[in-house]
């Protein structure tokens, strides 16, 4: 009896996934519950389970390939089965046609590896261009490989041969096209979404920072306790948001939703685009739980690990620069969430207190709210909320 390998539902959202490895070979025997192969979406990579007992008989689709969700992947059968393929030319990956061109035999194809220090978004690039990603030096954290040292080390290959395929010339110099990945797709696809249908607007607020920056100085003295800007920044808001529950609402279409939850969405930097992993019931943790847990999300999140739960659903979601020295701007918000908050950078200012001029620490955040859900003066409530909240950090302890 044959059995359909279907892809699965990833995601309320996820429509498709890139098929990035089979951990069976065909003619293989696979148990229920097994690893049986890799998708990676516009978020992370997933490692799909087999749901039946039995042989792999034949793969329908290769690595390298999109899916859609309920496509037939493979068929499975209760008896052993001979290949139609070899397993090595199946589990290859698919090779860009004029880089292959371009490169010749210098980069032989190869299966991708999940234990090689290097991003989903590099390895995904690696594979469309034939690039032996062993051999790249990566750039990244910890010597990691990226999408950028991929691009180069082609470049260099391209430049070496001397040749210029997939090069445009003009007045103003070269130029070359890059192929969006999954995640800069739905970048795309959800943010032009929402610039198109959402009447938003925007506030700023001052909020004076030193009684912050002392706390957090005494926290991260204690033995094992270290919390960030954005954590803290991340506490005050649950607990604005709690005084303020309009703003934790979803636009339904028809009807807002006012959530009981406070699932903060994190925005986090990756090779080639942002994911913004979510603190559950943030009111409901201290300061300290709500750092451990960006921490870890973090750390799945630039491994490429995260599972759509940890990144779906979210009903406020904060986008934070500061640290890359920005003043102050104005980000687009998550539909169907009605609301997000961007975060500048802590600066010193002079300031006049009475007859004499002083100076502070002091920060700019700013609300991007949906007009269809929240009014301007709901909006300065919550950002007069967050201010009180900073400006007197001991109400963050409690």
């Amino acid at each position: 009896m044959q059995k359909n390998v279907v892809m699965p539902v990833l995601g309320p959202s996820i429509e498709e996934g890139l098929l990035i490895s089979w951990h069976v070979a065909e003619g293989e025997f696979v148990k229920r519950g097994a690893p049986l192969f890799s998708v990676e979406t516009d978020k992370s990579i997933v490692d799909c389970e087999a749901t039946d007992d039995g042989y792999l008989s034949s793969i329908l689709v290769p690595v390298g390939t999109n899916a859609r969700v309920a496509q037939a992947l493979a068929v499975l059968t209760d008896s052993p089965a001979r290949a139609t393929e070899d397993a090595a030319s199946i589990a290859s990956p698919r090779i860009n046609a004029v880089a292959a061109e371009v490169l010749g035999p210098v980069f032989a194809t190869m299966p991708v590896d999940q234990r090689l220090r290097s991003s989903p978004r590099a390895r995904r690039v690696a594979q469309e261009n034939g690039v032996p990603i062993e051999e790249v030096r990566g750039t990244g954290p910890e010597g990691r490989v990226i999408q950028r040292d991929i691009a180069n080390y082609v470049s260099a290959a391209v430049a070496a041969r001397g040749c210029n395929k997939n090069v445009r010339t003009g007045g103003a110099g070269a130029t070359r096209d890059v192929a969006l990945s999954s995640m800069r797709k739905a970048i795309a696809r959800r943010l032009t979404e929402s610039s198109q249908s959402i009447p938003s607007f925007v506030v700023t607020i001052k909020i004076v920072a030193d009684a912050m920056l002392s706390t957090r100085t005494q926290i991260n003295g204690l033995p094992d306790r270290k919390v960030s800007i954005n954590d803290i920044v991340v506490r005050a808001c649950a607990l604005a948001l709690r005084a303020c529950p309009q703003l934790n609402a979803t636009f339904e279409g028809e009807t807002t939703r006012l959530h009981d939850d406070i699932d903060i969405g994190v925005a986090i930097a990756l090779d080639d685009g942002l994911v913004a992993p979510i603190v559950r019931r943030a009111d409901t943790l201290s300061l300290i739980d709500i750092a451990d847990t960006i921490g870890k999300l973090s750390a799945l999140a630039r491994a490429g690990t995260l599972q759509p739960v940890d990144y779906q659903g979210g009903t406020f979601t904060l986008s934070n620069l500061g640290m890359h020295g920005v003043e102050s701007f104005s980000a687009i918000i998550n539909p169907p969430q009605c609301a997000i908050l961007a975060v500048g950078m802590i600066d010193r200012e002079l300031y006049r207190d009475g007859a004499s001029t002083r100076e502070r620490n002091a920060m700019r955040v700013t609300l991007t709210a949906d007009h269809r859900v929240i009014d301007g003066v709901l909006a300065a409530r919550f950002l007069n909320a967050l201010k009180s909240l900073i400006e007197n950090p001991a109400r963050l302890l409690i």
